[in-house]
């Protein structure tokens, strides 16, 4: 999305963009999604901008709209965890998720399940990440959400690692690493292949550990 600096540009123009009344929640929508992107991508400056524009109408619009109080949550979910505030990001991803549930968009509060059991592994709580990520990763199964399953699986791998159950651990890691492969997900894999080297250095296993580190280089 910001791969040109024409592309940057138009969204510059999009966050100084007044709205009439009756288009602000699409608005808001298109900027919040867009944040969410711009944030990935580093482009904090410009994402912020973009909040600050549509801050207003998501505290206004979304107790009426739950779809720009989801879309809302979620780009601020990616903005927090940019700064670094963990319990924010979790705030703000189990809004989210709620909203994109109540307006019945399954596949997307799923992908936020995903996110929230991540989130909940990343601060120690690996009891609740292994909740949210076993339902994230059963409802993924079920629609088909490949790609979504294979994270969901990667991430529950390291929460049961931490739980010490090493043998499961283990077998969903290298399920998921399968995947990401077939998948092209080079990202993805990689990541998979730290987390089992975590494993394997959880179980002792220096050496398997340092061949799943090498492969991930």
């Amino acid at each position: 999305l910001v791969g040109s600096e024409m592309c940057i540009r138009d969204r510059r123009d999009l966050a100084e963009m007044m709205p009439e009344p009756r288009a602000a929640n699409v608005h808001a929508i298109a900027c919040a999604r867009i944040a969410a992107r711009l944030i990935a991508a580093g482009q904090r400056t410009l994402a912020e901008k973009l909040l600050y524009v549509i801050d207003p109408i998501i505290q206004i619009a979304s107790d009426a709209d739950p779809l720009v109080k989801a879309w809302g949550h979620r780009a601020r979910a990616s903005y927090v965890a940019f700064l670094g505030d963990p319990g924010a990001h979790l705030e703000q991803l189990r809004a989210s998720l709620e909203a994109f549930e109540q307006i019945g968009d399954l596949r997307r509060a799923c992908a936020q399940r995903m996110n929230l059991g991540h989130g909940l592994l990343m601060v120690g709580a690996f009891a609740e990440a292994e909740t949210a990520l076993r339902e994230a990763l059963a409802t993924a199964q079920r629609m088909g959400l490949l790609n979504v399953a294979a994270v969901a699986r990667h991430n529950l791998g390291l929460a049961r690692a931490h739980q010490g159950a090493l043998d499961e651990a283990r077998a969903l890691e290298a399920e998921a690493m399968k995947d990401f492969v077939t998948q092209g997900d080079r990202r993805q894999e990689t990541i998979s292949r730290v987390y089992l080297a975590t494993i394997r250095l959880f179980e002792g296993d220096l050496d398997g550990a340092e061949q799943a580190a090498r492969a991930a280089s």
